[in-house]
Protein backbone atom coordinates (compact mmCIF):
# COMPACT_ATOMS: atom_id res chain seq x y z
CA UNK A 1 0.00 0.00 0.00
CA UNK A 2 0.98 3.67 -0.27
CA UNK A 3 -0.19 6.86 1.39
CA UNK A 4 -0.97 10.51 0.66
CA UNK A 5 1.24 12.94 2.60
CA UNK A 6 0.99 16.66 3.46
CA UNK A 7 -2.76 16.62 2.96
CA UNK A 8 -4.86 19.48 4.31
CA UNK A 9 -8.60 20.13 4.07
CA UNK A 10 -11.83 19.13 5.75
CA UNK A 11 -13.86 15.97 6.27
CA UNK A 12 -17.62 16.54 6.12
CA UNK A 13 -19.37 13.88 8.18
CA UNK A 14 -22.83 14.71 6.84
CA UNK A 15 -24.82 17.45 5.14
CA UNK A 16 -25.27 20.63 7.18
CA UNK A 17 -29.02 20.04 7.16
CA UNK A 18 -28.66 16.45 8.36
CA UNK A 19 -26.50 16.79 11.44
CA UNK A 20 -28.40 14.12 13.30
CA UNK A 21 -28.07 11.71 10.38
CA UNK A 22 -31.79 11.02 10.35
CA UNK A 23 -32.12 11.37 6.57
CA UNK A 24 -30.25 8.47 4.87
CA UNK A 25 -30.58 9.99 1.41
CA UNK A 26 -27.40 12.05 1.67
CA UNK A 27 -25.28 9.24 0.19
CA UNK A 28 -22.30 11.42 -0.74
CA UNK A 29 -21.27 11.72 2.91
CA UNK A 30 -18.86 11.48 4.55
CA UNK A 31 -16.59 13.28 2.08
CA UNK A 32 -13.04 14.61 2.05
CA UNK A 33 -12.25 17.98 0.47
CA UNK A 34 -8.53 18.76 0.21
CA UNK A 35 -7.50 22.39 0.06
CA UNK A 36 -3.82 22.29 -0.83
CA UNK A 37 -1.19 20.33 -2.71
CA UNK A 38 -0.37 16.89 -1.35
CA UNK A 39 2.09 14.20 -2.40
CA UNK A 40 2.56 10.45 -2.71
CA UNK A 41 6.06 9.10 -2.06
CA UNK A 42 7.71 5.82 -3.12
CA UNK A 43 10.76 5.89 -0.85
CA UNK A 44 9.81 2.95 1.35
CA UNK A 45 12.73 0.58 2.03
CA UNK A 46 10.73 -2.27 0.53
CA UNK A 47 11.01 -0.59 -2.91
CA UNK A 48 14.63 -1.14 -4.00
CA UNK A 49 15.91 -0.19 -0.54
CA UNK A 50 14.45 3.31 -0.68
CA UNK A 51 16.14 4.32 -3.94
CA UNK A 52 13.32 6.70 -4.89
CA UNK A 53 14.39 9.79 -2.92
CA UNK A 54 11.26 11.70 -1.85
CA UNK A 55 12.83 15.06 -2.73
CA UNK A 56 13.25 14.01 -6.38
CA UNK A 57 10.67 11.31 -6.99
CA UNK A 58 7.03 11.91 -6.03
CA UNK A 59 3.51 12.26 -7.36
CA UNK A 60 1.93 15.71 -6.78
CA UNK A 61 -1.84 15.75 -6.28
CA UNK A 62 -3.89 18.82 -7.07
CA UNK A 63 -6.70 19.59 -4.58
CA UNK A 64 -9.37 16.93 -4.84
CA UNK A 65 -12.71 15.82 -3.40
CA UNK A 66 -13.63 12.28 -2.36
CA UNK A 67 -17.20 11.49 -1.47
CA UNK A 68 -18.99 8.38 -0.20
CA UNK A 69 -15.96 7.48 1.95
CA UNK A 70 -17.89 4.70 3.64
CA UNK A 71 -18.60 2.92 0.40
CA UNK A 72 -16.53 4.30 -2.49
CA UNK A 73 -15.43 2.12 -5.41
CA UNK A 74 -11.67 1.43 -5.51
CA UNK A 75 -11.75 0.67 -9.22
CA UNK A 76 -13.34 4.02 -10.07
CA UNK A 77 -11.01 6.18 -7.96
CA UNK A 78 -9.08 8.70 -10.04
CA UNK A 79 -7.06 11.62 -8.70
CA UNK A 80 -5.42 14.22 -10.90
CA UNK A 81 -1.81 15.23 -10.64
CA UNK A 82 1.64 14.68 -12.09
CA UNK A 83 4.67 12.44 -11.51
CA UNK A 84 8.11 13.95 -10.99
CA UNK A 85 10.47 11.03 -11.60
CA UNK A 86 13.96 12.23 -10.62
CA UNK A 87 14.71 13.04 -14.25
CA UNK A 88 13.98 9.55 -15.58
CA UNK A 89 11.19 11.05 -17.71
CA UNK A 90 9.80 14.57 -18.04
CA UNK A 91 6.91 15.37 -15.69
CA UNK A 92 4.10 12.93 -16.55
CA UNK A 93 0.55 14.29 -16.31
CA UNK A 94 -1.56 11.19 -15.64
CA UNK A 95 -4.43 10.44 -13.24
CA UNK A 96 -3.46 8.20 -10.37
CA UNK A 97 -5.52 5.19 -9.26
CA UNK A 98 -5.41 2.19 -6.94
CA UNK A 99 -3.31 -0.57 -8.50
CA UNK A 100 -3.63 -4.32 -8.02
CA UNK A 101 -1.13 -4.26 -5.15
CA UNK A 102 -3.30 -1.62 -3.43
CA UNK A 103 -0.75 1.10 -4.02
CA UNK A 104 -1.32 4.41 -5.77
CA UNK A 105 -0.05 4.34 -9.34
CA UNK A 106 -0.92 4.34 -13.01
CA UNK A 107 -0.37 2.57 -16.32
CA UNK A 108 0.14 4.75 -19.36
CA UNK A 109 1.54 4.44 -22.88
CA UNK A 110 4.22 6.93 -23.85
CA UNK A 111 3.12 9.45 -26.48
CA UNK A 112 3.97 9.11 -30.16
CA UNK A 113 7.69 9.72 -30.53
CA UNK A 114 8.28 8.70 -26.92
CA UNK A 115 9.51 10.42 -23.77
CA UNK A 116 13.10 11.66 -23.40
CA UNK A 117 14.93 9.08 -21.28
CA UNK A 118 17.13 10.22 -18.33
CA UNK A 119 17.62 13.61 -19.97
CA UNK A 120 19.59 12.07 -22.86
CA UNK A 121 18.88 11.81 -26.59
CA UNK A 122 17.39 8.35 -26.03
CA UNK A 123 13.60 8.06 -26.30
CA UNK A 124 11.25 5.65 -24.52
CA UNK A 125 8.14 4.64 -26.48
CA UNK A 126 6.49 1.86 -24.48
CA UNK A 127 4.17 1.46 -21.48
CA UNK A 128 5.03 3.04 -18.12
CA UNK A 129 3.79 1.52 -14.85
CA UNK A 130 3.88 3.14 -11.40
CA UNK A 131 3.12 1.14 -8.24
CA UNK A 132 4.76 -0.11 -5.07
CA UNK A 133 7.10 -2.03 -7.38
CA UNK A 134 8.52 1.33 -8.43
CA UNK A 135 8.53 2.82 -11.92
CA UNK A 136 8.57 0.07 -14.54
CA UNK A 137 8.17 -0.62 -18.24
CA UNK A 138 9.10 -3.01 -21.01
CA UNK A 139 10.57 -3.00 -24.47
CA UNK A 140 13.98 -2.91 -26.17
CA UNK A 141 17.15 -0.99 -25.27
CA UNK A 142 19.50 -0.43 -28.21
CA UNK A 143 22.94 0.72 -27.07
CA UNK A 144 25.96 0.96 -29.41
CA UNK A 145 26.13 -2.56 -30.94
CA UNK A 146 23.85 -4.22 -28.38
CA UNK A 147 20.15 -5.00 -28.16
CA UNK A 148 18.42 -5.87 -24.88
CA UNK A 149 14.83 -7.14 -25.12
CA UNK A 150 13.05 -7.18 -21.77
CA UNK A 151 11.82 -10.45 -20.29
CA UNK A 152 9.02 -9.28 -18.04
CA UNK A 153 9.35 -5.72 -16.74
CA UNK A 154 12.30 -3.36 -16.56
CA UNK A 155 12.63 -1.18 -13.46
CA UNK A 156 13.49 2.50 -13.95
CA UNK A 157 15.63 3.67 -11.01
CA UNK A 158 16.83 7.27 -10.64
CA UNK A 159 20.30 6.51 -12.02
CA UNK A 160 19.75 3.34 -14.05
CA UNK A 161 17.36 0.88 -15.67
CA UNK A 162 17.63 -2.72 -14.49
CA UNK A 163 15.97 -5.97 -15.48
CA UNK A 164 16.25 -9.39 -17.10
CA UNK A 165 16.64 -9.39 -20.88
CA UNK A 166 17.38 -11.38 -23.98
CA UNK A 167 20.76 -9.88 -24.88
CA UNK A 168 22.98 -9.66 -27.95
CA UNK A 169 26.06 -7.58 -28.69
CA UNK A 170 26.91 -7.64 -32.38
CA UNK A 171 30.61 -7.90 -33.31
CA UNK A 172 32.52 -5.01 -34.81
CA UNK A 173 36.10 -4.80 -36.07
CA UNK A 174 36.06 -1.36 -37.70
CA UNK A 175 36.75 1.54 -35.35
CA UNK A 176 36.17 0.44 -31.75
CA UNK A 177 36.26 -3.36 -31.68
CA UNK A 178 33.54 -5.37 -29.90
CA UNK A 179 33.04 -9.15 -29.62
CA UNK A 180 29.89 -11.11 -30.35
CA UNK A 181 28.12 -11.81 -27.04
CA UNK A 182 24.70 -13.40 -26.51
CA UNK A 183 22.48 -14.60 -23.69
CA UNK A 184 18.81 -15.60 -23.72
CA UNK A 185 18.57 -14.48 -20.08
CA UNK A 186 20.91 -11.83 -18.66
CA UNK A 187 20.69 -9.16 -15.98
CA UNK A 188 21.33 -5.61 -17.19
CA UNK A 189 21.93 -2.23 -15.61
CA UNK A 190 21.71 0.60 -18.15
CA UNK A 191 23.16 3.92 -16.95
CA UNK A 192 22.27 6.43 -19.67
CA UNK A 193 23.82 9.51 -18.07
CA UNK A 194 27.20 7.74 -17.95
CA UNK A 195 26.71 6.06 -21.34
CA UNK A 196 27.30 2.62 -19.84
CA UNK A 197 25.54 -0.73 -20.11
CA UNK A 198 26.39 -3.44 -17.56
CA UNK A 199 25.41 -7.02 -18.38
CA UNK A 200 25.69 -9.90 -15.89
CA UNK A 201 25.22 -13.64 -16.22
CA UNK A 202 22.38 -15.35 -14.37
CA UNK A 203 22.86 -18.40 -12.09
CA UNK A 204 21.88 -20.84 -14.85
CA UNK A 205 22.74 -18.66 -17.85
CA UNK A 206 26.28 -17.66 -18.83
CA UNK A 207 27.23 -15.02 -21.38
CA UNK A 208 28.26 -16.64 -24.68
CA UNK A 209 31.29 -15.20 -26.50
CA UNK A 210 32.86 -15.76 -29.92
CA UNK A 211 30.02 -17.87 -31.35
CA UNK A 212 29.96 -20.13 -28.31
CA UNK A 213 33.72 -20.85 -28.06
CA UNK A 214 33.85 -19.11 -24.69
CA UNK A 215 31.40 -18.39 -21.88
CA UNK A 216 31.56 -15.90 -19.02
CA UNK A 217 30.23 -16.39 -15.53
CA UNK A 218 30.46 -12.78 -14.44
CA UNK A 219 29.73 -9.38 -15.95
CA UNK A 220 30.69 -7.09 -18.81
CA UNK A 221 30.59 -3.31 -19.23
CA UNK A 222 29.88 -1.77 -22.65
CA UNK A 223 31.00 1.80 -23.31
CA UNK A 224 31.73 3.84 -26.45
CA UNK A 225 35.42 3.10 -25.83
CA UNK A 226 34.97 -0.68 -25.85
CA UNK A 227 33.99 -3.66 -23.72
CA UNK A 228 35.50 -4.79 -20.42
CA UNK A 229 34.51 -7.52 -17.97
CA UNK A 230 35.32 -9.59 -14.93
CA UNK A 231 34.67 -13.11 -13.71
CA UNK A 232 35.36 -16.65 -14.91
CA UNK A 233 35.89 -17.26 -18.63
CA UNK A 234 35.17 -20.88 -19.55
CA UNK A 235 36.66 -22.49 -22.67
CA UNK A 236 36.33 -26.03 -23.99
CA UNK A 237 39.12 -27.44 -21.82
CA UNK A 238 40.31 -24.41 -19.88
CA UNK A 239 39.32 -21.47 -17.71
CA UNK A 240 40.58 -17.96 -17.06
CA UNK A 241 39.75 -15.86 -14.00
CA UNK A 242 40.33 -12.11 -13.70
CA UNK A 243 38.96 -8.97 -12.08
CA UNK A 244 39.45 -7.13 -15.37
CA UNK A 245 39.22 -8.33 -18.97
CA UNK A 246 39.48 -6.20 -22.12
CA UNK A 247 37.68 -7.59 -25.16
CA UNK A 248 38.03 -7.01 -28.89
CA UNK A 249 36.21 -8.75 -31.74
CA UNK A 250 38.26 -11.97 -31.33
CA UNK A 251 40.58 -11.43 -28.35
CA UNK A 252 40.61 -11.38 -24.56
CA UNK A 253 43.29 -9.43 -22.67
CA UNK A 254 44.02 -9.27 -18.96
CA UNK A 255 46.93 -7.78 -17.01
CA UNK A 256 46.40 -10.16 -14.08
CA UNK A 257 44.64 -13.53 -14.27
CA UNK A 258 44.71 -17.18 -13.25
CA UNK A 259 44.72 -19.83 -15.98
CA UNK A 260 43.81 -23.51 -15.72
CA UNK A 261 43.70 -26.40 -18.16
CA UNK A 262 41.34 -29.27 -17.49
CA UNK A 263 41.95 -32.94 -18.04
CA UNK A 264 40.98 -33.90 -21.60
CA UNK A 265 39.04 -36.86 -20.20
CA UNK A 266 35.37 -35.80 -20.18
CA UNK A 267 34.72 -38.01 -17.17
CA UNK A 268 37.40 -36.32 -15.09
CA UNK A 269 36.99 -33.06 -13.17
CA UNK A 270 40.67 -32.75 -12.28
CA UNK A 271 43.09 -30.05 -13.46
CA UNK A 272 45.96 -30.87 -15.78
CA UNK A 273 47.70 -27.48 -15.58
CA UNK A 274 47.31 -24.45 -13.34
CA UNK A 275 49.14 -21.12 -13.05
CA UNK A 276 48.38 -17.86 -11.25
CA UNK A 277 49.04 -14.12 -11.62
CA UNK A 278 49.79 -14.03 -15.33
CA UNK A 279 48.98 -11.49 -18.02
CA UNK A 280 46.78 -13.01 -20.72
CA UNK A 281 46.33 -12.62 -24.47
CA UNK A 282 43.80 -15.12 -25.83
CA UNK A 283 43.00 -14.99 -29.55
CA UNK A 284 40.13 -16.97 -31.05
CA UNK A 285 41.27 -15.90 -34.50
CA UNK A 286 44.74 -17.41 -34.07
CA UNK A 287 43.35 -20.12 -31.75
CA UNK A 288 45.99 -19.65 -29.09
CA UNK A 289 46.65 -17.97 -25.75
CA UNK A 290 49.86 -16.35 -24.53
CA UNK A 291 50.43 -15.93 -20.79
CA UNK A 292 53.32 -14.10 -19.13
CA UNK A 293 54.20 -14.15 -15.46
CA UNK A 294 53.78 -10.95 -13.48
CA UNK A 295 56.27 -12.16 -10.88
CA UNK A 296 59.32 -13.00 -12.99
CA UNK A 297 58.53 -16.70 -12.72
CA UNK A 298 55.11 -18.27 -12.13
CA UNK A 299 54.70 -21.60 -10.44
CA UNK A 300 52.85 -24.15 -12.56
CA UNK A 301 51.30 -27.25 -11.06
CA UNK A 302 50.79 -30.51 -12.99
CA UNK A 303 48.60 -32.44 -10.52
CA UNK A 304 48.35 -35.66 -12.54
CA UNK A 305 52.05 -35.75 -13.40
CA UNK A 306 53.01 -34.87 -9.84
CA UNK A 307 55.39 -32.16 -11.00
CA UNK A 308 55.64 -28.44 -10.60
CA UNK A 309 57.82 -25.93 -12.41
CA UNK A 310 58.64 -22.25 -12.61
CA UNK A 311 58.33 -20.59 -16.01
CA UNK A 312 57.66 -17.03 -17.19
CA UNK A 313 55.88 -17.53 -20.54
CA UNK A 314 53.20 -20.01 -21.61
CA UNK A 315 51.63 -20.48 -25.05
CA UNK A 316 48.42 -22.48 -25.24
CA UNK A 317 47.46 -24.00 -28.60
CA UNK A 318 43.73 -24.63 -28.33
CA UNK A 319 43.26 -27.06 -31.20
CA UNK A 320 46.46 -29.04 -30.61
CA UNK A 321 45.73 -29.57 -26.90
CA UNK A 322 49.24 -28.42 -26.10
CA UNK A 323 50.89 -25.73 -24.04
CA UNK A 324 54.48 -24.57 -24.52
CA UNK A 325 56.42 -23.19 -21.57
CA UNK A 326 59.54 -21.04 -21.59
CA UNK A 327 61.92 -19.56 -19.08
CA UNK A 328 62.95 -16.55 -21.12
CA UNK A 329 65.63 -15.38 -18.69
CA UNK A 330 67.57 -18.51 -19.68
CA UNK A 331 67.93 -17.24 -23.27
CA UNK A 332 70.86 -15.11 -22.21
CA UNK A 333 72.31 -17.75 -19.92
CA UNK A 334 75.12 -20.15 -20.93
CA UNK A 335 76.57 -23.11 -19.14
CA UNK A 336 79.71 -21.05 -18.59
CA UNK A 337 77.63 -18.53 -16.64
CA UNK A 338 77.19 -21.08 -13.92
CA UNK A 339 73.84 -22.85 -14.14
CA UNK A 340 74.56 -24.45 -10.77
CA UNK A 341 74.22 -21.04 -9.20
CA UNK A 342 70.64 -20.36 -10.37
CA UNK A 343 69.24 -23.72 -9.38
CA UNK A 344 66.45 -25.92 -10.75
CA UNK A 345 62.99 -24.87 -11.95
CA UNK A 346 61.38 -28.33 -12.40
CA UNK A 347 60.49 -30.30 -9.28
CA UNK A 348 58.92 -33.66 -8.64
CA UNK A 349 56.20 -33.59 -5.98
CA UNK A 350 55.92 -37.40 -5.94
CA UNK A 351 57.00 -38.61 -2.47
CA UNK A 352 58.78 -41.55 -4.13
CA UNK A 353 60.93 -39.16 -6.19
CA UNK A 354 62.05 -36.98 -3.34
CA UNK A 355 64.59 -34.31 -4.31
CA UNK A 356 64.33 -35.00 -8.07
CA UNK A 357 64.73 -31.54 -9.65
CA UNK A 358 66.46 -30.02 -12.67
CA UNK A 359 66.76 -26.94 -14.88
CA UNK A 360 64.49 -26.73 -17.97
CA UNK A 361 64.34 -23.57 -20.12
CA UNK A 362 61.70 -25.03 -22.47
CA UNK A 363 58.96 -27.63 -22.07
CA UNK A 364 55.79 -28.76 -23.78
CA UNK A 365 52.74 -30.24 -22.09
CA UNK A 366 50.41 -32.46 -24.15
CA UNK A 367 46.99 -32.50 -22.53
CA UNK A 368 45.68 -35.63 -24.27
CA UNK A 369 48.82 -37.64 -23.58
CA UNK A 370 49.21 -36.11 -20.11
CA UNK A 371 52.92 -35.92 -20.90
CA UNK A 372 55.55 -33.23 -20.29
CA UNK A 373 58.31 -32.98 -22.89
CA UNK A 374 61.40 -31.06 -21.67
CA UNK A 375 64.09 -29.70 -24.00
CA UNK A 376 67.44 -27.95 -23.66
CA UNK A 377 68.01 -29.78 -20.37
CA UNK A 378 71.75 -29.47 -19.60
CA UNK A 379 71.86 -32.18 -16.90
CA UNK A 380 70.03 -33.91 -14.06
CA UNK A 381 71.48 -34.51 -10.64
CA UNK A 382 70.33 -37.87 -9.30
CA UNK A 383 71.78 -38.90 -5.93
CA UNK A 384 75.55 -38.50 -6.35
CA UNK A 385 75.47 -38.68 -10.14
CA UNK A 386 75.09 -36.00 -12.80
CA UNK A 387 73.28 -37.23 -15.92
CA UNK A 388 73.56 -35.46 -19.28
CA UNK A 389 70.46 -36.34 -21.38
CA UNK A 390 70.90 -37.34 -25.03
CA UNK A 391 69.98 -34.37 -27.28
CA UNK A 392 69.31 -32.42 -24.05
CA UNK A 393 65.74 -33.84 -23.88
Amino acid sequence: TSSIYDISGVILIDAPTNKSGVDPSFLAYPKLISSGASKIYYNDRSIYRGVYDSSRFYYSLIPFELDTLNDFSESSLRLKGALTSAGIFPVIQEDIKIMRDYSFGFSVKAPSGGYPFYGTDAMYENKILLSNNGLQGSGTIDFINSTSESIGLLSFLPDSTIGVVNFENRPSEAGVSYPHVTSDEAQISYIPRKNILKVSSRPERKLNFFDGDAKLRGSIVIEPTGMTGRGLMLFENASLVSDHFDYTSWEIFSKSSNFSLNDSDENSNSLAFNTRNVSSEVSFKERKGVFRSNEGESEVIFPQNQYKCKMDKFTWFMDDFEIEMELQEDKNLSLDAGIDLIGPNFYSINPKQDALQFRVPKAKFNIEEKAIYCSEVPFLDVADARIYPDSMK
